[in-house]
């Protein structure tokens, strides 16, 4: 065995040691479960995206969405980048197919999981099923006939509808019920008060009628985060209804036969991502499950149900490289950019590199800090000529919702107090900047947040 491993090169041993490692804490999971019940078998792989996604500008990653057609299992990648601009994160979702033998490639499938709304669900002869979400106003199961809808509350979001004859079986995050005649339902009249919201409010309350409830829970406790059981999704296995329940810290998959659980197997403390997709990919797929997870050590996957095989599916992200620089390059960079009697695009992306900037696009540059913020410019320039007419810079925390740092006030005071001998100051055609006029540029300050400037080149 030695002399085989000393034909392996280093950079090999690792990924293999950590596949390993995935192996037998799977192995040892199925042990244990074993007890529970012997006809359920658990998998491991790990499939890496090194290679496969730029790195430089992303510092986490989330793995969502995952649906199965044909075999295959697609799944969409967000590398975000933690920077902000104008409110929005900087970040880029990338689109992946998994093969059944483990094979990962690029796609441009995307999932589409719609976030609010009206979601058609299933059609039978008589009705038209679908999903009802209206946000902050509750989730309702629809039936539409011909001349009428009924609506049913679906409390703790819908996960899974199963149709059995004319039966239908629903399951959510807080609740297991039965619908045997979807008239006895609510039936549901548009009210023509004018108030749109509130015929939206109106038109879905009180749509609880006519439902066989088998089991419930509190569902503003998921929605608090203060619940110790949740239903993450259900499928079915020779007709017995199997769940995914979180039960006070620990995750498994329970059957249940109407009335009382019985766990099937534990997963331990996976900690399982349900939204849209696990409802959608159940329709079309009653006997399996899908769904994100994270484990104990923070790792990102897939768990893939089917029948009572259980596939867990790792990623291998690239390496969450950041180039950070020591000092703060905006004194130096705009003394530099001063000096060019014409100052283009092109000159300014020379003098970026010079002092660390890293380009977004060919108008704006980021500079990581040692401190944990970042300083983003954005330059404008004149179409026609292609001269470069302002650079407008904020200073950011890393942590979107830090909105203040105590030391921004003495970055504005360096900048100015680096140029005040040739700094003079005049009004400000804008109450929320301080204005100042220099014979080769003019600057305003943000006075509110301290982390703006914007210095208009006078050329």
């Amino acid at each position: 065995m030695q002399s085989i491993l000393n034909t392996i090169p280093m950079k090999h041993l690792i990924p293999i040691f950590l596949a390993c490692l995935c192996l037998t804490a799977c192995k040892t999971q199925a042990t244990e479960s074993a007890a529970e019940n012997d006809s359920w078998q658990m998998t491991c792989d790990t499939v890496s995206l090194i290679g496969q996604m730029e790195v430089s500008l992303q510092p986490y990653f989330r793995v969502y969405s995952p649906s199965e057609s044909e075999g295959n299992i697609y799944v969409t990648v967000n590398a975000n980048t933690c920077l902000s601009h104008y409110g929005y994160q900087m970040g880029e979702d990338h689109h992946f197919c998994i093969t059944t033998d483990g094979q990962l490639s690029k796609t441009a499938k995307d999932t589409k999981i719609p976030r609010e709304g009206l979601i058609p669900l299933a059609q039978t002869k008589e009705w038209d099923v679908n999903y009802v979400d209206v946000g902050e106003w509750g989730n309702y199961l629809s039936f539409t006939g011909k001349n009428s809808e009924y609506v049913f509350d679906q409390p703790g979001y819908l996960r899974a509808l199963f149709i059995q004859d004319s039966v239908f079986l629903t399951v959510s995050q807080s609740t297991i019920a039965r619908i045997t005649n979807p008239t006895s339902g609510r039936l549901m009249t548009q009210p023509q008060t004018g108030d749109a919201w509130k015929d939206e409010y109106l038109y879905y309350e009180n749509g609880a009628e006519g439902q066989e409830v088998l089991w419930t829970t509190d569902a503003f406790k998921i929605e608090w985060g203060k619940a110790d059981t949740i239903i993450h999704g259900a499928f079915m296995v020779d007709n017995r209804l199997m769940l995914a329940m979180y039960i006070n810290g620990n995750t498994g998959i329970y059957a249940f036969d109407g009335k009382d659980f019985q766990l099937e197997y534990d997963l331990g403390a996976l900690s399982l991502q349900d939204n849209y997709s696990t409802l959608l990919n159940q329709l079309d797929h009653p006997n399996s499950l899908l769904m994100t997870f994270t484990d104990s050590n923070n790792r990102q996957g897939i768990l893939h149900i089917k029948g009572c095989s259980i596939r867990l599916i790792y990623f291998r992200f690239p390496d969450r490289s950041l180039s950070v620089t020591q000092e703060d390059p905006t004194i130096p960079m705009i003394r530099s950019m001063l000096e060019q009697t014409i100052l283009t695009i092109a000159q300014v992306d020379s003098i970026e590199q010079v002092y660390g900037g890293v380009s977004m696009d060919e108008e704006q540059y980021y500079t990581l800090l040692s401190d944990s913020s970042y300083l983003w410019r954005t330059y404008s320039y004149n179409d026609a000529t292609g001269i470069v007419e302002d650079v407008q810079i904020e200073r950011r925390n890393l942590n979107y919702y830090d909105f203040y740092n105590k030391e921004w006030p003495k970055w504005q005071d360096a900048f100015v107090n680096a140029f005040w001998d040739e700094l003079s100051p005049i009004e400000s055609s804008n109450s929320n900047f301080i204005a100042y006029r220099s014979p080769r540029f003019h600057l305003r300050l943000s006075k509110f947040y301290y982390n703006r400037m914007i210095v208009y080149f006078d050329k």
